[in-house]
């Protein structure tokens, strides 16, 4: 049996598919660019992509904000108002919250 493994390995053309093998084993999955990391980098581009294209439309309309509070200061006192609850010197602000029944 001894006689039968080394002749597979070295005098015939399985060494020939062995040594394949192992390559493909080592590039497939072993190492910094093996399939499962690969799947990961990927994922994580995609990810990372999406953030992107989140944070530029989250730009878009910021920009879009600071151009109107540059043009008319009553946007400026809007935001202020609903957004904050801000009030003015002799104002009083009373915020009133729905309460469901259903609960």
């Amino acid at each position: 049996m001894n006689i039968e493994i080394k002749h597979l390995l070295f005098y015939s053309k399985s060494k020939w598919v062995i040594a394949t093998l192992v390559f493909v084993i080592f590039t497939g999955f072993v190492g910094d660019s093996c399939l499962i990391r690969r799947y990961e980098n990927n994922m994580e581009i995609s990810r990372l992509s999406d953030e992107i294209e989140f944070y530029k439309n989250k730009y878009e309309t910021d920009k879009a904000t600071l151009e109107r509070f540059k043009s008319d200061p009553e946007a400026v006192v809007e935001v202020a108002r609903k957004k904050y609850y801000m009030k003015t010197r002799n104002e009083d602000i009373f915020i009133i919250e729905e309460k469901n029944d259903k609960e």
